[in-house]
């Protein structure tokens, strides 16, 4: 025998072959890299259960042999099996099936399983057989803690991050211990109490949506789960008392728990194993054909606690005190939820007077999730929380502990992972374990080669913007899935918590295989290739670029987030086309595209315009397009049609019918008619710099194309707005711009109101503009015609004036070429009607 840790079985004679099996295993351990671990505890435990329901000659699998174990436990025993005991079988079952199939040709090959998966199989017997001896021989047995160290030294491993030192400074003001959910809570021993400086309980359905999928996705497999660190004080006696245990012992000792931090994942647990227990009794009830079901006497003892044979809410209103709810809906409504009820229907009319508090939802949550599942599966979901949820418990054991200040650390210290990375670690844990470790380095590559800004100059090294352009796409990316998806998973906000929400619903799938792998990140690659392009680095510039067609547009455009209504027209015209390898989009029908594109610039502005530049415009706008779109995807002419289709939806001349109107435009968002922009133009000033930009660059381009069928226009390098009268008037400015007239107040709000109209702008590149500051208008004429400026030479009066062929620049010139300018833009360009 290697260790000593199975001599308690020894006293017992008709049990001694398991002494000896033990022997066989630990020498497995200590010897060989094989499944002999597993594979001869399974035996072991087929063989005990054969022993105790005595039905050696059975040839049942282990499974039912645990369910006949149970059922003899509960008929001559009147008790049920340990939650801790039956997570300890349920463990070794889950794994022996999984290595074996439930294959009698058990393969001692090679094995995957590491060496502290193996010394769990032992602590997992262990715990089995004494619950065994002490039901069934000795109630008086009691065994030491199981003590693994000398395995590691057997086999040479490191048991510590530290090594040993012979003077090691060792201090007990701060410890950890590991305990799971269940013990931690259910423990008649632990009271918990929230001090008032922690913030009220937030956890809402999102994050109680989270666990409940993580719970039933895992229940099975008896894989434990790190539930997070659990901060705390331990206080003895009265609640309010700061007298400290010297030895805490989480599970034998009665303590109050005085919460540092952990506050939410307690307060949820506690609302979760009441909607197990309430669960639990609705259905015993309703399921005659079990009536040897016991509700788990942990639940028992805490939700249906009785004195004198009569319920009493006394260890529920001792068990969690919660300074933290600023209001009586808060407080009684935790209270509400955790007492017992004789009747469900008057408990929901007291659920129903605080249904403000955040429990209560919760509550009620967990408890429509979960009422789907009969008794037995609803019983092993609860015993893999209670057991396999583990916490990591910081106790903190000083007089002087200062907790806000470990508040404070604990909540504000460190770099939390930003979404992107999240995202990141989500993928790789989708895919297979064994071939995550067989091609961990290219796994990594795979994803990063679609993802690397450190290759754009503006963002190399800057982590933080580089953050929030990853946020950005992925809220764009998921809202467009979301769009195009026929199951609609609701608003998604841009923030780490929404976005990673999303993401997995959309992507629900685990242990896929590498070309599943690689096909995921060709997707994510393939739309942060085209944001990237257009809003990153604005390589639709370029003339090598397949966007280089539509760049007048997408110049036009990208001051406003157009993201997802751009992967949906790029999807359409390319076919869903897209070279990984060289990182290109391949489109047809492209003058469509651009058709549609300007659509969508002459909506943009003219909406800025006349509603103003705090226009909210929402991914559900251009969602609603989109889905509006797609129900004409399936016609020959989709394509050709589609700039139409976009123009009439913005100017909402579509006739509405029952399956179209839920998708057309509000007349909130609606492309306003021809007069409206046409006054918003000629009478007042413009909005915003963008608007004046494309405004100018337009009518440049028409002026330069009036006369031929070429498509000319001028270059900038780095396109400036100049004021021709200019922001910082001179004596001589001001003589001139009113006509020689007295330049007084009511001159100076005239000035005020044209300073921003269209008939006093021009589009220059910055670096001329800097040069011609407040210069008279003589001289700034002269640099004009050296400049070559197209919109200078366009006629805006009966005279056939020019900027050019003027002397004098006033009030009114501005408003002349302002009409002028302005029929231009609403009649020649946009051709509104």
């Amino acid at each position: 025998m290697v260790s000593k840790n199975f001599e308690f079985i020894k006293n017992y004679n008709k049990f001694l072959w398991v002494y000896e099996s033990i022997s066989n295993i630990e020498d497995n351990i200590v010897e060989a890299g094989s499944y002999g671990v597993l594979a001869e505890s399974s035996k072991l435990l087929e063989r005990l259960f054969k022993q105790i329901t005595k039905d050696e000659n059975s040839k049942r699998s282990l499974y039912v042999l645990r369910r006949d174990f149970a059922m003899l436990l509960q008929e001559e025993y009147q008790i049920e099996i340990p939650n801790n005991v039956q997570a300890s079988i349920n463990f070794i079952i889950r794994d022996r099936n999984s290595n074996f199939h439930d294959s009698n040709e058990i393969d001692y090959g090679e094995s995957s399983q590491t060496f502290s998966t193996k010394l769990n199989y032992l602590m997992c017997l262990r715990k089995i057989l004494h619950f065994c001896l002490y039901t069934l021989e000795d109630k008086e047995i009691k065994i030491d803690s199981f003590v693994d160290d000398i395995y590691y030294k057997k086999l040479n491993k490191t048991k510590y991050l530290e090594d040993a030192k012979e003077f090691k400074y060792e201090n007990n003001q701060i410890r950890l211990e590991k305990i799971s959910i269940g013990e931690l809570i259910l423990s008649d021993k632990n009271n918990f109490f929230i001090p008032s400086y922690q913030r009220d309980y937030r956890w809402g359905e999102e994050e109680c949506q989270e666990l409940i999928n993580q719970l039933i996705s895992k229940f099975r497999t008896q894989e434990q789960i790190y539930f997070g660190a659990l901060a705390c004080r331990i206080l003895n006696s009265d609640i309010n008392e700061d007298v400290e245990i010297e030895n805490i012992n989480l599970i034998n000792e009665e303590k109050n728990i005085r919460l540092i931090d952990g506050q939410q994942r307690v307060t949820t647990s506690l609302i979760l194993f009441k909607a197990f227990f309430d669960l639990f009794k609705q259905k015993k009830y309703e399921d005659f054909l079990n009536p040897l079901f016991k509700i788990p006497k942990e639940l028992q003892d805490l939700f249906e606690y009785k004195e004198n044979n009569e319920y009493s809410d006394r260890r529920i209103r001792k068990k969690f005190v919660n300074l933290t709810a600023n209001n009586d809906s808060g407080q009684n409504g935790i209270y509400v939820v955790l007492k017992g009820f004789k009747n469900q229907n008057a408990f929901k009319d007291e659920l129903n007077l605080y249904q403000k508090a955040g429990v209560i939802s919760n509550y009620e949550f967990f408890y429509r999730e979960l009422n789907s599942y009969d008794i037995e599966t609803l019983l092993l979901i609860y015993n893999y929380y209670y057991n396999n949820f583990i916490l990591s418990c910081i106790v903190f054991d000083d007089d002087n502990t200062n907790e806000m200040e470990i508040f404070e650390n604990l909540n504000s210290k460190g770099k939390e992972l930003d979404t992107f990375d999240m995202i990141k670690n989500y993928i790789f844990n989708m895919l297979d374990d064994k071939i995550f470790n067989l091609h961990t380095s290219d796994v990594t590559k795979e994803l990063n080669k679609y993802f690397n800004l450190d290759n754009v100059t503006k963002y190399k090294g800057n982590k933080e913007e580089q953050s929030k352009r990853y946020e950005t796409f992925l809220f764009n990316y998921l809202n467009y899935k979301n769009t195009i998806s026929p199951f609609f998973k609701g608003k998604i906000q841009q923030n780490k918590k929404s976005i990673l929400k999303v993401f997995k619903e959309l992507h629900y799938r685990h242990n896929i295989d590498l070309n599943d792998y690689k096909s995921i990140c060709n997707d994510l690659g393939r739309y942060f290739y085209i944001y990237k392009n257009i809003y990153i680095t604005s390589s639709y510039i370029e003339k090598n670029s397949e966007y280089y067609n539509f760049f007048e547009e997408l110049t036009n455009i990208t001051h406003k987030d157009f993201t997802i209504l751009l992967f949906y027209l790029f999807d359409v015209y390319s076919s869903y086309s897209w070279n990984s390898y060289e990182r290109r989009l391949y489109f047809q029908y492209e003058e469509y595209l651009k058709a549609c594109l300007f659509e969508i610039e002459k909506w943009v502005v003219m909406l800025l315009q006349v509603k103003g530049t705090g226009q909210s415009f929402k991914n559900s706008v251009y969602g609603k397009l989109i889905k509006f779109l797609k129900t004409y995807e399936n016609y020959s002419t989709f394509k050709t049609n589609l700039p139409n289709l976009i123009k009439d939806w913005f100017s909402a001349k579509i006739a509405p019918n029952k399956e179209n109107e839920k998708l057309l435009i509000s007349m909130e968002h609606t492309l306003p008619p021809k007069q409206q922009a046409l006054d918003s133009i000629e009478k007042s000033e413009l909005k915003d710099d963008n608007i004046i930009k494309v405004f100018l660059r337009r009518i440049e381009k028409y002026w330069l194309n009036l006369n031929s069928n070429g498509e000319q226009w001028k270059v900038y390098k780095k396109p400036s707005i100049e004021h021709i009268m200019p922001k910082e008037m001179t004596d001589e400015w001001k003589f001139m711009a009113n006509s020689g007239k007295k330049y007084d107040e009511k001159a100076e709000d005239i000035y005020k109101t044209h300073l921003n109209m269209l008939g006093n702008l021009l589009l220059i590149n910055s670096q001329d503009n800097s040069k011609l500051k407040n210069y008279p208008f003589k001289k700034k004429k002269e640099i004009y015609k050296k400049l070559d400026i197209p919109i200078s030479n366009i006629p805006f009066n009966v005279d056939s004036d020019t900027l050019l062929t003027i002397n004098n620049f006033t009030f009114e010139i501005i408003e002349q070429r302002t009409i002028k300018l302005a029929n231009i833009v609403i009649e020649k360009i946009y051709e509104l009607t």
